[in-house]
């Protein structure tokens, strides 16, 4: 199946709910491998971009990023140059992947409480 880790990255918040929801063991078996999948593309995602905010990000003297914690875990923090840090995330959600699984049947999320923008979201995932 193939995505781009920007489809991945925009697709986060539904995939997490589609991932922590509690299911029948043969639907959450057969979702196994797509787990997965998701999680190296994830985890290679989260990579290049603390790479890209780490040559952007604005240091202070010890050569550290600094950042401001905003909640929920994230943090916002100045970047030197806007348009080329702009540049290179656009890029690196471009990339496109090809994750070793096959997309989610529909019919598996039937017990799984989603919004239209979750499902949104997800269609890219879907078959």
């Amino acid at each position: 199946m193939k995505i781009t880790l920007g489809q991945l990255k925009d697709a986060e918040v539904a995939l997490d709910k589609v991932l922590k929801a509690e299911l029948d063991f043969p639907v959450a078996y057969s979702l196994r491998k797509f787990v997965r999948a998701i999680r190296q593309q994830k985890a290679h995602y989260d990579e290049e971009q603390n790479l890209i905010v780490q040559k952007y990000g604005q240091k202070g003297v010890d050569g550290k990023l600094i950042y401001k914690e905003i909640g929920d875990g994230k943090i916002t923090f100045d970047v030197t140059d806007l348009a080329a840090y702009q540049a290179e995330l656009k890029q690196l959600n471009e990339v496109s992947v090809d994750l070793d699984c096959q997309p989610i049947d529909q019919k598996l999320l039937a017990g799984i409480k989603l919004t239209a923008s979750d499902v949104s979201f997800l269609e890219p995932f879907l078959a």
